[in-house]
This record gives C-alpha cells, sequence and structure tokens, in this order.
C-alpha cells in the first residue's frame, strides 16, 4: 500500500508538472502568438525556455517556462508564472480540473479550464475551442465509412437556437461510431435525407439490409425507406412512452410508465398482446393517449420481433446513445450564451460528439451481433433460393 501511494503521488506531481508547462505555453502565445521558425516577429517574441520552480501538492515542482523577450531585448514576464508565484494555490486548482478529466475519461479541454483557472483569458482558450470544433465538423461530415452498419440511430437536439440531427452506427464487430451531423429536424425530410445521402456517399450500401432506430419522425422514416432497400426500422420505445404519457395526468404517468416498460420487455407475441390490452384501458379516459401507443406500435417491437438477445435488445430499443453524447454538449455548453450562427452550433455538436464517440465502448451484447445480422440478412437468403 505504501509503495503503491508512493507511484501514485508520483503520477500526480508528473501530471501537475505537465498542467503548469502546458498553462504556461498558453499564456506565453496569449501575449506572443505561437512559436514559429524562421525570421522573428512582432513586438514581443519567443526566446526559448529556462527552469523554474512552482508549488504544486505542496512540493517544489521543477518546470520548463517559457521566456519571452521585446523587440528591443528586455525580459517579458509570463502572466501565468507570476500569478502562480504570487498565488501558489492556484496550481492545485489547476492540476484539480485536469485530474477531473481524467478521473472521468472527459479529456477535451482540461487544460483550457486550467489555463482559466491561472488567468489565461477565456477568449484566447475560445479560439482555441474555435478552431478545434471547426476541424471536428469537417473531420465528422467528410469521413469515410469503410465498414457495414447493421445498426444506425438517428435523433436530434436543439444546440442554442439550432436543431442539430446526428446518427451513430454500430458495425459487425459492435464499434459505435459517429456517422454524420446536419442542421435540420428529424420531422424535414430534406435536412433527413441530406443526411442520409450524406453517409451513403462515404461507404453505407444502401443495398444491404440495416436497422434503424429512430424517433417517431414520419419524415425521417419515408427519406430512409426511399434510400434503403432493406431497411428496417425500430421506433423509439422511450420516444413512445414519452409521447403517450403526454397525454396523462401527472397523478397516473408513473404508473403507465411502468406497464409500459414491462410490457416492452416481453417477447413479441406477449409485448403485441399486453400492449393492446393497455391501449383498450386508457382509451376509456384517454382516446388520446390510446391513440399515441396504437400508432406505430409494431415498430416499436422491431427488436423483439427480430427475435434478439436481452442485451442487444437493450442497446437497440432507443436512441438513448446519441441523447447520452448530446448531453455532454449541454454540459460543456453551459457557459455559451451566444450562438452567432447554426454553422457556430454545429461546429459544437460537433465538437462534443466527438468527444462522447471516444468514450464510446463496443454495444451491449456484442457477442451476439451475429444474430443481428442473420436475422436481417434472412430475407435475403429467402430471395436467393
Amino acid at each position: 500500500m505504501e509503495r503503491s501511494r508512493a507511484i501514485t503521488e508520483k503520477a500526480i506531481i508528473e501530471l501537475g508538472r505537465l498542467t503548469i508547462e502546458t498553462v504556461l505555453n498558453m499564456s506565453a502565445e496569449e501575449v506572443a502568438g505561437p512559436p514559429a521558425r524562421g525570421k522573428k516577429k512582432g513586438d514581443i517574441r519567443h526566446h526559448g525556455s529556462q527552469p523554474g520552480n512552482v508549488k504544486v501538492g505542496g512540493k517544489r515542482v521543477q518546470v520548463a517556462r517559457p521566456r519571452l523577450r521585446s523587440r528591443d531585448g528586455k525580459e517579458v514576464p509570463v502572466a501565468a508564472y507570476e500569478t502562480l508565484k504570487v498565488d501558489p494555490k492556484r496550481a492545485d486548482r489547476a492540476l484539480g480540473r485536469v485530474l477531473a478529466g481524467v478521473s472521468t475519461r472527459d479529456y477535451a479541454g482540461i487544460f483550457d479550464e486550467a489555463a482559466e483557472e491561472v488567468g489565461v483569458s477565456r477568449s484566447s482558450v475560445s479560439r482555441e475551442s474555435s478552431k478545434a470544433a471547426e476541424e471536428s465538423l469537417k473531420e465528422l461530415c467528410s469521413r469515410p465509412i469503410p465498414t457495414r452498419q447493421l445498426a444506425i440511430l438517428i435523433d436530434g437536439t436543439n444546440v442554442g437556437e439550432v436543431m442539430a440531427i446526428s446518427s451513430v452506427g454500430i458495425d459487425e464487430s459492435g464499434t459505435k461510431r459517429v456517422l454524420g451531423l446536419v442542421e435540420g429536424s428529424s420531422e424535414n425530410s430534406v435536412s433527413a435525407g441530406a443526411l442520409l445521402d450524406s453517409m451513403i456517399e462515404r461507404g453505407v450500401d444502401p443495398k444491404l439490409p440495416t436497422l434503424f432506430v429512430i424517433d417517431g419522425s414520419k419524415a425521417l422514416r419515408k427519406a430512409i425507406l426511399e434510400r434503403f432497400a432493406g431497411a428496417v426500422v425500430q421506433r423509439c420505445q422511450l420516444h413512445k412512452i414519452r409521447n403517450v404519457l403526454a397525454h396523462l395526468p401527472l397523478a397516473k404517468r408513473k404508473y403507465y410508465e411502468t406497464k409500459l416498460n414491462m410490457a416492452f420487455r416481453l417477447a413479441h407475441p406477449e409485448a403485441v398482446q399486453k400492449l393492446e390490452e393497455i391501449a383498450k384501458e386508457l382509451e376509456v379516459l384517454h382516446p388520446g393517449a390510446a391513440a399515441s401507443l396504437r400508432e406505430g406500435m409494431p415498430e416499436t417491437l422491431t427488436v423483439r420481433r427480430l427475435n434478439l438477445p436481452p442485451l442487444l435488445v437493450s442497446s437497440l430499443r432507443s436512441t438513448n446513445l446519441i441523447e447520452a453524447g448530446f448531453s455532454k454538449a449541454k454540459t460543456k455548453l453551459r457557459r455559451v450564451t451566444n450562438f452567432s450562427s447554426g454553422a457556430m452550433s454545429l461546429r459544437w455538436a460537433a465538437a462534443t460528439l466527438r468527444l462522447a464517440e471516444q468514450g464510446f465502448r463496443t454495444v451491449k451484447g456484442v457477442k451476439d451481433t451475429w444474430m443481428l445480422r442473420a436475422a436481417l440478412d434472412e430475407p435475403l437468403r429467402v430471395q436467393v433460393k
């Protein structure tokens, strides 16, 4: 235990050194711009680095601090280094920001937050973040899709004043990957079509049977069936439950939410029977809720009809995966109060989705993805015979 503690302390101190040096370089670039080879320009220029020390975790840590000089050769102080000298506790707080990001695997932006802690302006951090977000959007919307996608989940959320719809694919190895992002609503056939066309252009084969997990959008469903001959649609069960509950008084919502969730967990024939029983029960006092439940009900049970194992069903019964990715966006963007354009909203959405993608694990029930492929390809084998 003592040895483990010593190793941990050493690792944290080393991370503290990396944090401080990164922040110092950001502070220097805020004044002199990024270092450049060749002829030096500007009134303040980079002049290498020299040893320095900062107190981290109660210990003096040696760091390489950047040096700046004015055009006339006078030394220019690095603001962040001077701040850490005056208030050493800021180094610990900056390190705390980084450790929190590492512990939650939320790496993006942790050094930006540490830089803010020691006085690097938000505008500098924002410029760097905006540039990275723009690159994320460009890469996200142009990268090829080389493998077959057995399932594609599509959903959207508001980012600023813009509705962004995105798609996440699950391939034969169970790997999850963000496939695309467009501005618009899933209720808009033009936006939905643009997203689907982009995926087809980059490698999704419209001739291969594919499971699409979507919300209740009729425009999106129509756009999918027009482009994918072998498309199989699964309506999001969570969206369906929310739509039904919206027609009910508050006092009855928890009761029917439980009944619907239990019904969706049954095997296909039993689930159909149970949902119809609930619909008949509702139509007496709440006909709107009954109509909402019956609308598109067969497609809410597609994963059951395909007879997939429980773990795969839990992954493919809803668009929760995308909603979880966008929840990161809402956390990251809580301090952004003004989205100047739809392009800005999309850049931020792309950056946060890429961040979420880095934390994706293989789909639950990955060992059974062959069963999804077999269920989807069965009609093809029948046609060949």
